[in-house]
């Protein structure tokens, strides 16, 4: 999708390493240019989706992990934002990897408690394929 070593959204960001890929995309590490300090990096998670002539569906994706992002123990989205024919999903990283590695590696986490998903069971949100390793 993205090839390694480019700058996407206007030159604030430069793709360092892929991190992972899924049916709908491929998330990459990438180095904040603008916003980075010498001593002090900032890096942030580039999820790269192919633009389809339907977008509702990723637009509904967008506005549900919008309205969750406040919480501490959801990924939070930081901005979404047109590429070509890509759309790129700019969020937090978080470099100890995924929910699948937490579960193999610190065994009695309950799922739901790691999802952070408990203080949003009022709101209608809901997600067919809720894989560890789609989490974050």
């Amino acid at each position: 999708m993205l090839a390694l070593n480019t700058v996407v959204d206007g030159g604030r960001f430069h793709v360092l390493d892929i991190l992972g890929k899924g049916g709908s995309g491929v998330a990459y590490l990438a180095f904040d240019l603008q916003n980075s300090t010498p001593n002090k990096g900032k890096y942030y998670a580039i999820k790269c989706l192919l633009r389809s002539s339907d977008q509702s569906a990723l637009l509904r994706e967008v506005q549900l992990h919008k309205s969750v992002s406040k919480h501490e123990n959801i990924v939070s989205l930081r901005r979404c934002v047109p590429e070509g024919q890509f759309q790129i999903l700019i969020m937090d990283y978080c470099p100890d990897g995924d929910l699948f590695r937490l579960i193999t590696q610190k065994r009695g986490c309950l799922l739901p408690r790691c999802l952070g998903v408990d203080p949003y069971s009022h709101r209608p949100i809901y997600q067919i394929d809720t894989l560890a390793t789609t989490a974050l």
